[in-house]
Parts: C-alpha cells; structure tokens; sequence
C-alpha cells in the first residue's frame, strides 16, 4: 500500500481537529495507523464514539437473534410493551425490530428528551416516557429517518432480552470476543491519561474545551460507547472477514451488510450499518458517529477487504464522515 496520498489527506483533515487517530485496517489487522495533535498513542488513546455504538447494538441484537432469543421480525412491543402508547397512521404496520435497526420505525429522530446536559444518567423512566402519546413521522417500513430516540430503545430490548444490563451484555458478547479490551461505556472506566480530551469546534472554526459528557444512561445504546483505534481496528476486520469467527455467524454479519429495505428511501440501512454498492469498490458499509466534542467514522470496502477507521475531538462531524469515504477510496486505489 503506497501511504504517501492517504497520510496527505489525513494530515490536512487532522489540521482541522483537535486530535485525531486515522489508519487502514485489512481482514488481517492494521495497515496503517497515525495519530495527530492530543492523541499521543495513536493505538491506545481513548475517543467517545458516539453513533458507532449503534453498530454494536446491531451485534447485540443479532447475536440474541442467533441464540433464538428473538426475531428481527418481533414487533417491538414485544420487549418494549410500552411502546404500544405510541400514535401510529391509519393502517400502518406495527413496529418490528427490523424496522428499528433500518431506520424505517416512524419513530422520530429525537423526541422531547434532554439528554446533552450531563448532569444525571438518562433513566429508563425517563426514556419510557417518551413513548406515551407519541406521533409516528411515517407508517413503518414507508420512508428511511435516521432516528436516535428509536435505537435507544434497542437498548432495553437487548437487556430485557438477554436478562442482564445493555452494557454488560455488549462487553461479553461483542467486546470479549473481539478481543475489545479498551472499550467502555463510562469515561470513568477509562484508565487515567488515556482518554483523548473532548474539544468543540463553533461554526467560525475556533476550538475550545468540551463540558461534561453527555451521561445517556438508559438510552446509551444510540451512541455511548467509548473505544480506541485498535479496538475498532479489531471490530472491522471482523465484519471484512466474519467467516474467521467471532460473535456472530458469518451470514448474520453479511446480512448486517445488506439494506433491510432496498426499495425505500435513498439511503440504505442493513441492521445498523449504512449500506451501499459502488461500481469501483463493490459493497459499502459505513457509519459515523458524534457527541458535541468527539467525532468518530468507519468506512469498510467489503469486497475489497479494506476499511478507514477514524477517532477526533474537536473535529466536524460531517467532515469526519467525508475524510473516512476519501480515505477508503485512497486506500483501495493505492
């Protein structure tokens, strides 16, 4: 792999965050790594991940799938029986976890709920709440809206699925055998001097230093993992390789790949991922991720065996997503 034009590409988007890690990663591990400005261990240094934690939902949710706990097809008040306060349209399906994961619940992006302050965890109650009374944006399965509210439900699911906590059960199901061990769901259990520092850019470009974190709690499930470079390195060679073992069974990764929905919407969800084909690098599967200072992105050319990992602080979100595809591009190509 020529490195030349991909570190030229990350050096100028890193110019632009506060400290970034960014690297190449095969079915076989990493190819590349580099870390730039606060991030001085470019293996081991810490990033909130934000939305990529949905990805491990996904894992949660189709291993308990593979165990014969549920169906991707069981509707969500199945687990979540106090979802059936939810207002839906007139004739309209009722939710299914598929849904969920694709994005195609109805449900909206956000809801009511404050959870940005970081002054308490997010409780389940308050989570629950949500749901009394609450209008659909769209029959299910009808139209795609990316929707956090609906993935922190997922979070209960997993738990009252499985009979232990959400985070408990990602850590032995996904983090464990993954070989995961620097990734966390609490800034707490990061070991000391580990943690990269959350910075926050405003719109004329001037950084400066984070707030609390945000303490989602109960809805932790749509974006409060925590995790290093390495750790995530290990998460996508799995997924560009599944048939070499790991949480899941090799098709269920591969049907994770593929767009639930593929004739709704324009943007396609499997089960968490962003899925799409390009004619040059053939199956693509992406996900980025945000809390108000960290900024976190994955880009993996299935076909290809190849993937971008990037972790920022003080960084743009939309950015970050773009310099993943970029790079993905720059690493197949070279």
């Amino acid at each position: 792999m020529v490195v030349g034009p991909l570190e030229n590409h990350f050096t100028a988007v890193a110019s632009r965050a506060h400290a970034m890690v960014a690297g190449v990663v095969t079915a076989e591990g990493v190819a590349w790594v580099k870390s730039y400005g606060e991030a001085p261990n470019a293996r081991d240094t810490v990033f909130r991940i934000g939305s990529l934690t949905k990805v491990l939902t996904g894992i949660a949710i189709l291993k308990l799938r593979d165990d014969g706990e549920l169906s991707l097809d069981d509707t969500l008040t199945r687990f979540v029986p106090e979802a059936d306060e939810i207002i839906y349209p007139s004739g309209a399906l009722k939710i299914t976890l598929r849904h969920v994961l694709a994005h195609t619940s109805g449900i909206p992006r956000l809801g009511k709920l404050e959870y940005t302050k970081g002054d308490h965890d997010m409780s389940e109650s308050e989570l629950i709440s949500e749901l009394a009374g609450l209008k659909l944006d769209f029959a299910p399965g009808t139209k795609v809206e990316y929707s956090n509210l609906a993935v922190a439900l997922m979070g209960l699911v997993v738990a009252r699925a499985s009979g232990t906590t959400y985070r408990d059960y990602v850590t032995a199901n996904v983090f464990r055998p993954l070989g995961m061990t620097r990734s966390f769901f609490s800034e707490h259990d990061v070991p000391a001097g580990a943690l990269a520092p959350g910075y926050v850019r405003d719109p004329f470009g001037d950084v400066s230093r984070g707030g609390p974190h945000w303490r989602l709690g109960a809805m932790e499930a749509m974006g409060g993992a925590y995790s290093t470079f390495d750790d995530m390195a290990k998460l996508v060679a799995w997924q560009l390789a599944p048939e070499r073992g790991g949480p899941l069974k090799s098709e269920s990764v591969r049907e994770s790949q593929r767009a639930a929905f593929p004739n709704v919407g324009d943007m396609h969800f499997g089960v968490a991922w962003i899925v799409a084909d390009a004619p040059d690098l053939g199956r693509l599967v992406a996900m980025t991720g945000a809390t108000l200072d960290y900024a976190a992105s994955l880009a993996l050319a299935v076909d290809k065996r190849r993937a971008v990992v990037i972790l920022a602080s003080g960084a743009d979100f939309d950015e970050i997503g773009h310099a993943a595809s970029r790079g993905l591009r720059l690493a197949v190509r070279h």
